[in-house]
C-alpha cells in the first residue's frame, strides 16, 4: 500500500483480501483483515493497538471465535509512516469458500 500509494481494502486491481488469498490456493472458512498506519510514535505498536480496539469492525475481527489463525505485516515507508495489515483467517477442513 505505501509503495504503490493507496490504503484501502481493496486493492488497485480492485480485489479484496478474500480474493487475493483465494488466488494463492489457501483455503479457509473465514477470513477478515485489518488495516491502519500511523506515524509520529517512536513505538506504534500500543497506539495501533489501542486503535483498533476503540473501533467496533476492527475489535470484532479481533475477537471473533471463528478466526483462530492471524498474521501481522509492517512496512515503514519513507517519510515514517509505519502500515499496519493484519489477516484473520480460519482455515479447517470442514467448509472452504
Amino acid at each position: 500500500m505505501a509503495e504503490e500509494g493507496f490504503f484501502s481494502h481493496i486493492d488497485p486491481e480492485g480485489r479484496t483480501v478474500k480474493d487475493r488469498t483465494i488466488e494463492t490456493g489457501i483455503k479457509f472458512t473465514a477470513i477478515s483483515e485489518n488495516l491502519l498506519w500511523i506515524r509520529g510514535y517512536l513505538n506504534p505498536v500500543p497506539p495501533a493497538i489501542e486503535r483498533w480496539m476503540s473501533s467496533d469492525g476492527h475489535r470484532r475481527n479481533i475477537l471473533a471465535p471463528e478466526h483462530r489463525h492471524s498474521a501481522v505485516g509492517v512496512w515503514i515507508a519513507r517519510d515514517g509512516t509505519v502500515y499496519f495489515t493484519e489477516i484473520f483467517i480460519d482455515y479447517s477442513t470442514s467448509r472452504f469458500f
